[in-house]
């Protein structure tokens, strides 16, 4: 009956099948319900709480060992579940916070990496720059030091400035108004004024 039922529920609790173990208590209270061997008012606890009853039977206390011994396996489960919940949680947050500090330090390299090509960039420009300075620089000076160049930038200096002067003049009679003509005179050629 009701005994073997409760031997097997506790093994069941022992083995962490506890919703079978739960079904099996509940079989057991029947039996002991139909052999009226429990106390009248069972039905006022539950049923890992029958040792409170005031006279409680020992089959009211046996059922309440086991059923006790449920309860805590549930508790003890639930606990469990919840740290895995918690441990999740945690390891979740952790994930991010990985992805998160993985995601700022490649942005902090790409900045750097940006910032380090920037540099040489602007290094080489100032490079060229230099090195282009430095061939003008050159040729300049082999222009002052070669009679032939020396001749010819002088011809092409006056060319500019004859250039800049016919300009000029040129402007200079546009804006002056026609001079006009004398007039022609009705005597000969030979008579006095």
């Amino acid at each position: 009956g009701g005994d073997e039922l409760l031997l097997e529920a506790t093994s069941l609790v022992d083995e962490g099948m506890l919703s079978e173990a739960e079904r099996v208590i509940q079989e057991a209270k029947e039996k002991y319900r139909r052999a009226k061997v429990l106390s009248p008012n069972v039905d006022d606890f539950a049923t890992h709480e029958l040792y409170r009853l005031s006279a409680a039977t020992q089959h009211d206390l046996a059922l309440s060992g086991v059923a006790d011994s449920l309860h805590q396996a549930l508790l003890e489960r639930s606990k469990r579940e919840r740290e895995a919940a918690l441990q999740r949680e945690r390891d979740q947050a952790s994930l991010q916070q990985a992805i998160a500090d993985e995601q700022r330090s490649e942005a902090e390299k790409l900045e750097r990496l940006q910032a380090g090509y920037k540099a040489q960039t602007e290094a080489r420009r100032r490079q060229a720059s230099e090195a282009k300075d430095k061939k003008m620089e050159e040729a300049r000076r082999r222009r002052m030091e070669d009679p032939d160049a020396q001749e010819a930038e002088r011809k092409f200096q006056e060319f500019k400035e004859k250039r800049e002067k016919d300009r000029l003049e040129r402007e200079q009679q546009q804006q002056q108004p026609p001079i006009p003509s004398p007039p022609e005179a009705t005597a000969s050629e030979g008579d006095p004024p």
